[in-house]
């Protein structure tokens, strides 16, 4: 390469006076003028701004063509419901959730959080739990088979203590023309509770609990008797406290 402000004559280069090279051909001058290259700077701000711009650029396209397809299938249900919703409102049937029209029950039997299990059953005479009213029909399948419409179970509004799970197996199923039904009664409301509601304690008055207690939590302590409130069984996980049926709050 020839650097800048060199002239070449008869093949060879020499320096000019204005920067420029030129080339001597006998009769014929012909000035080529190169200007000097400007120095390649590293900017580090476009540098960043390219790879920002090769990254973001993708995941923009990406993100409109999800929002592209999302739109597209959007529509597609729109139109598929709006169709439907036609289809209905000018008469056709709908057959997708046809529920069959239940019979009406042969046998009703009733139960009250007041009722007790030596009843019959009746809307006057109760069951009191739910295993109760399982268990007689249970009876009426072994006695001859569940009577066409079935057997219902009405629970009357209440709070009914639950003791322990209650469970349905396969011979407690009802058919089709004689199902087997438990719901609440009429506009009525039946709650189930699995603990017990303690209530009626008392200061502790006996000398020698007190003397365990600390003096300045004597008078905060109270007691109850379990086995009032049907707590006949406790099972306590520190080896070294007994239960002898009472139980203590400290208010």
């Amino acid at each position: 390469m020839v650097p800048p402000g060199t002239a070449i004559r008869g093949g060879r280069a020499s320096r000019g006076r204005l920067g420029t090279r030129r080339t001597t051909v006998p009769g014929i001058h012909l000035p080529i003028i190169m200007p000097p290259m400007p120095p390649i700077v590293f900017n580090e701000r476009i540098a960043v701004m390219t790879l920002v711009l090769r990254v973001c650029i993708p995941c923009l396209f990406f993100v409109a063509a999800v929002i592209i397809t999302g739109t597209a299938r959007a529509e597609q249900t729109a139109a598929a419901k709006l169709a439907e919703i036609e289809r209905v409102a000018g008469g056709a049937r709908d057959v997708r959730a046809e529920i069959p029209k239940r019979p009406k029950p042969a046998i009703v039997l009733h139960v009250a959080p007041n009722g007790s299990d030596t009843n019959d059953g009746t809307k006057t005479h109760p069951f009191a739990t739910l295993e109760r009213a399982r268990d007689a029909i249970r009876h009426i399948r072994q006695k001859g088979g569940l009577p066409d419409g079935g057997v219902d179970v009405e629970l009357r509004g209440g709070e009914y203590p639950v003791k322990q799970t209650f469970t349905l197996t396969e011979e407690d199923s009802g058919t089709e023309t004689a199902p087997i039904v438990y719901r609440a009664h009429h506009r009525k409301t039946p709650s189930f509770r699995g603990g017990i509601r303690l209530d009626g304690f008392k200061s502790v008055d006996d000398a020698a609990v007190l003397a365990r207690l600390p003096e300045e939590a004597r008078a905060h302590v109270v007691q109850v008797n379990l086995k009032t409130k049907g707590v006949t069984q406790l099972t306590w996980t520190s080896p070294t406290t007994q239960v002898g049926g009472c139980a203590a709050a400290y208010l």
